[in-house]
């Protein structure tokens, strides 16, 4: 993997000729509309890309609630009639058709012609038509919809001539250039035969989506995850490239940096990766961060004011209140610079219907208690004035973090605000249906007209129920006649006049306040292809996202080198050490010697094809023949146990302290250089592994069943072990062949370098070392041939990477000659959580320490774990995090319970213990110890039972593992403490995507915690 490079592109404008803005100053930069995009590339097919997400929306259906968050997930089921694109010459409205091919609006604003794409279907083999279009217009866009209420209020028919035309007719004009934008939000077409006749708002089609698009609604499993399938029928007959896509529900949004710098998820959008965290998440290798791909999507933090309560009904006080919030310091200290502060309800980066001459509040905190006192509301006796209900929107930490300042500005200028802190379904019930709030944090997004964003902030006489619009009991007829003359006006100037003159007005009247407009990041695998190559890209379908199969890669790049090596005889036939012409002939200067000549006037080209065809003859020979032999004593080793075991083991031990390389460099100093020397001394340096995986293997085989039917069938021993268990117990050794490969190139290379090449032949390392003495004039005699090796290497690690699997396999444990526990496979899944259940006795601790590597020094184990993101062998601690029985066994009594947390951070992570134990607070934090930065110097005897649990718990979680074993971690509690540390432990688990291992003897609580049970019995 590469490192990250941070993508410094602008925030453009989405459609109607938008001019740009940098709304994310520290990675954005201001361009036009029109200026060159990321070329997109040809997706990859297959594979399953795994997203961050952090909501799960009550109702799925973007037909009828317009939102991000529904949209995220929906919009690549569900299609609109065309797609927010850049602006080019493909597509120079900024539209890029989907079902509909083409869209005209009448002069008179009375009609728009749509023809629509021929050849599609429904997920369920339905034809798609235009009665689909009008029945969802009229039914489901101008009934239902938060925002087609507006778009098509004066909407009166959708004529249908025929199955691929729709023609929508209307009773007042209506701006076509309002319907052209509002396309990509408010037209997701929903089919007519599963809708038509029923409660569409209850319809089980809401949740279980049935849509054109390129993907299949496949499964939701609450609190975990969204999956997507390959829609095989889609009418574009190229797309999809992914094969699935599973939104992982993370609610914490700190988890996701950690699930993708562990490969758990590929992908994070709308700023999963916390602010925070972008600093360090953009040194992490294989990760890239996008500031584009949301210009349609401009989020505006706003106050909005219930005018139901006396007080903020009075214009004074919502003055007030708007001269006590800082905008200046939110921007810099919420968004951490990612933002902007806000003038009104329009961006400032929208140069057609911005405002730029509206009343704006400094922050004055003098003002502000002077409009209060004007007012009459008059500092009590406990200096507050009067008492208000402030519900912060749950959907990102910074309108969370806006909530605690909000409180604290409000407290300022003598007003008692009390944070009700929900969900998102309770947030948005509360706000928009039962209008139970006195002050709350909103996010209305602004997409690109006002029609289809910012009139529903102020529109009176909306239905409760509808997000994201004026619910707080807002009324003014100026304004509404204002947003009921845009809504007609078919001149695009008169028309950005009105909403100018309607920003002026409610700047003035100050309905909500205004504070900051932001955007969002993505934070995606280096793998992701097409990542944000439109300006509504986290909602639009990903038809064109593919993810890299690294595998594939590397097998191409190792059948190209195979091709050279196999040539080099055909095409530069001869002695490559032959002098061919001139010496130092440079690249590309010379028609016969097209990458030059060395020093002596040998050609490059052939050096480097014939070079290709000796390094891999070194390192694949080199590596077959330690595979072979380190099999074959593995298998002896294993098979035979006992005395052979022993000393076969105790060989391979001593092998292992003398390192590969001085082994080969002794060799061949003494039997001088020579292709079969090297391919000698390097097998004889790296055979150890495959003897050791190997004979792990054939511990867990050789009791199987198909063994013992191999004795009772009359085969002998060697016939045994090397035609029945040795082909069983090969695969995994032969999955450390790429790495061994890897070494024996390197180890060829180094041993050339320093002159113990074979003079008689040519080799990469051997080039490279000739090109040294004239590294200053000629540099390309090294760099050619040691870009050939960095290619050749990284082709293998890729190929390597292809072949690594994560099951554990027939774990057994001996103590002596007493097996305590049996051969024992299963395999866990990526964020799967396994109650493994028993009786006492029964093997369970054992097995899970096992796992951990953990037994006592006598324990003798058997059999293999393997973790398909490593390529070492798991580390407990590290890769494996446990919780213990016993927590008061655990932990250090001498030793400070945030050190005990900071110290495996230290230790695996290689921090400083400073930023150590700020880690370590959080942690705490987050398992619910209170006063945690205080906490931290406490001792263990100074924590309850449940407490020092949960610092157990916490301190399993610190280096951020793959794989969690929780043995018995409730068994020492009472009830009631049992139940909080297992609901903490479940909504961890879930939160961080994690993997565990739960070792239980409550059937109860190992069905309340796991998605499978395995039994344990007498081992």
């Amino acid at each position: 993997m590469t490192r990250l490079t941070l993508n410094r592109r602008a925030l453009l404008a989405g459609t109607a000729g938008l001019a740009a803005l940098s709304v994310l100053p520290r990675f954005a930069f201001a361009q036009s509309s029109t200026s060159p995009r990321r070329e997109a590339v040809v997706p990859n097919r297959g594979g399953r890309l795994v997203v961050a997400a952090d909501s799960e929306p009550a109702n799925l259906n973007p037909a009828i609630v317009a939102s991000n968050g529904v949209f995220f997930v929906a919009s690549k089921v569900i299609e609109q009639l065309a797609e927010q694109s850049y602006v080019n010459v493909d597509q120079p409205d900024g539209l890029k058709p989907l079902l509909a091919t083409s869209w005209e609006g009448a002069a008179d604003g009375l009609s728009a012609t749509f023809k629509l794409r021929e050849g599609v279907t429904w997920h369920d083999g339905k034809p798609f038509t235009s009665a689909d279009v009008a029945f969802s217009a009229l039914e489901v866009w101008k009934k239902l919809q938060n925002l087609g209420r507006s778009v098509f209020k004066n909407l009166e028919n959708v004529e249908t001539p025929d199955e691929h035309t729709a023609v929508f007719r209307f009773s007042a004009p209506t701006p076509f250039q309002l319907i052209r934008n509002a396309l990509p939000v408010v037209t997701s077409v929903l089919p007519k035969h599963l809708y038509e006749g029923t409660d569409i708002a209850k319809n089980p089609a809401n949740e279980k989506l049935v849509g054109t698009g390129p993907f299949v609604y496949g499964d939701h499993k609450p609190g975990e995850y969204y999956l997507l399938k390959r829609n095989e029928n889609y009418w574009d007959k190229e797309a999809p490239a992914l094969d699935e896509i599973i939104y992982q529900v993370l609610p914490d949004r700190a988890s996701a940096g950690n699930a993708l710098e562990a490969d758990q998820i590929q992908l994070a959008a709308f700023s999963a990766v916390p602010l925070a965290d972008l600093e360090r998440i953009s040194k992490v290798p294989g990760l890239k961060v996008y500031a584009d791909g949301y210009e349609a999507l401009t989020y505006q933090l706003s106050v909005e004011l219930n005018h139901r309560r006396k007080e903020l009904a009075d214009l004074k006080v919502r003055q007030a209140i708007a001269h006590a919030i800082d905008k200046d310091f939110v921007v810099k200290t919420i968004f951490l610079g990612y933002a902007k502060p806000a003038t009104g309800p329009v961006p400032a980066y929208d140069t057609v219907f911005y405002a730029p001459d509206t009343q704006q509040y400094a922050f004055d905190i003098a003002k502000a208690e002077s409009l209060l006192d004007e007012a009459g509301y008059k500092k009590g006796a406990d200096g507050f004035r009067f008492k208000l209900k402030l519900l912060p929107a749950p959907f990102f930490n910074e309108t969370k973090q806006f909530g605690d300042y909000l409180r604290q500005a409000l407290v300022k200028i003598g007003i008692d605000a009390v944070i009700v802190a929900n969900d998102s379904p309770a947030h948005l019930k509360a706000v928009y249906t039962d209008h139970d709030f006195d002050i709350a944090v909103a996010t209305p997004v602004y997409r690109s007209d006002p029609a289809i964003s910012t009139t529903v902030l102020f529109q009176s006489g909306l239905p409760a129920g509808a997000p994201f619009t004026n619910q707080y009991g807002y009324k003014n007829e100026a304004v509404d006649a204002l947003i009921a003359k845009g809504a007609v006006t078919l001149d695009d100037k008169a028309r950005a006049g009105s909403y100018q003159d309607l920003q002026r007005l409610v700047a003035e009247d100050l309905p909500l306040i205004n504070v900051a407009d932001f955007s969002f990041i993505t934070v995606a695998s280096e793998r992701v292809q097409n990542v944000s190559d439109n300006p509504r890209w986290a909602v639009s379908g990903w038809a064109n996202t593919g993810l890299q199969e690294q595998g594939k890669a590397g097998i191409g790049l190792l059948m190209l080198l195979g091709l050279m090596a196999l040539s080099a005889p055909l095409l530069f036939a001869g002695d490559p050490l032959a002098i061919a012409g001139e010496p130092l002939i440079r690249p590309f200067t010379d028609h016969v010697h097209w990458l030059g000549t060395d020093r002596l006037g040998r050609d490059v080209l052939a050096g480097l094809f014939h070079g290709a065809r000796t390094t891999l003859l070194v390192a694949l020979s080199s590596a077959a023949a330690a595979l072979i032999a380190g099999s074959l004593i593995g298998t002896l080793a294993g098979f035979l146990g006992g005395f052979a075991d022993n000393v076969l083991m105790r060989i391979t031990e001593a092998f292992q302290t003398v390192p590969g390389f001085l082994l080969a460099l002794a060799m061949i100093n003494v039997l001088g250089p020579s292709i079969p020397t090297l391919i000698i001394a390097i097998s004889i340096g790296s055979w150890t592994q495959a003897a050791r995986v190997t004979r792990a293997e054939v511990l867990s085989l050789r009791e199987r069943d198909f063994v013992a039917a191999a004795r009772t069938l009359g085969q002998g021993p060697f016939s045994i072990a090397f035609r029945e268990i040795l082909p069983n117990a090969f695969g995994p050794a032969a999955s450390l062949a790429a790495v061994s490969v890897a070494a024996a190139i390197l180890i060829e290379a180094s041993l050339a370098f320093l002159g113990f090449g074979d003079p008689n032949s040519v080799t990469w390392g051997t080039m490279i070392a000739e090109g040294r003495s004239v590294l200053r004039s000629a540099p390309y005699l090294s760099i050619i041939p040691g870009l050939a090796l960095v290619v050749t290497v990284l082709a293998v690690h890729l190929t390597g990477q292809a072949l690594t699997r994560r099951p554990s396999s027939d774990l057994a444990v001996h103590y002596g000659a007493q097996q305590v526990l049996q051969p024992v496979s299963f395999e866990l899944m990526q964020g799967e959580r396994l109650a493994l259940i028993g009786e006492s006795g029964s093997g369970k601790t054992t097995l899970a320490m096992a796992i951990a590597g953990l037994l006592p020094a006598n324990a003798k184990t058997a059999g293999t774990i393997r973790f398909s993101a490593l390529a070492h062998e798991p580390r407990a601690g590290r890769d494996i995090g446990v919780v213990f029985q016993d927590p008061d066994g655990s932990l250090d009594p001498m030793m400070r319970g945030g050190d005990q947390i900071a110290e495996v951070i230290v230790t695996h992570l290689k921090t400083s213990w400073t930023e150590a134990r700020h880690r370590a607070a959080e942690l705490m934090k987050k398992v619910q110890i209170a006063d945690s930065q205080q906490r931290l110097r406490s001792y263990p005897h100074e924590f309850s039972g449940g407490q020092k649990q949960r610092i157990a718990i916490a301190a399993a979680l610190a280096a951020q593992p793959q794989l969690l074993i929780a043995d018995e971690p409730t068994s020492a509690l009472d009830t009631v403490v049992q139940n909080h540390v297992a609901q903490l432990l479940d909504g961890l688990v879930r939160a961080q995507g994690l993997t565990m291992l739960f070792v239980t003897h409550d059937i109860a609580l190992a069905s309340q915690l796991a998605d499978r049970i395995a039994v344990l019995y007498r081992g």
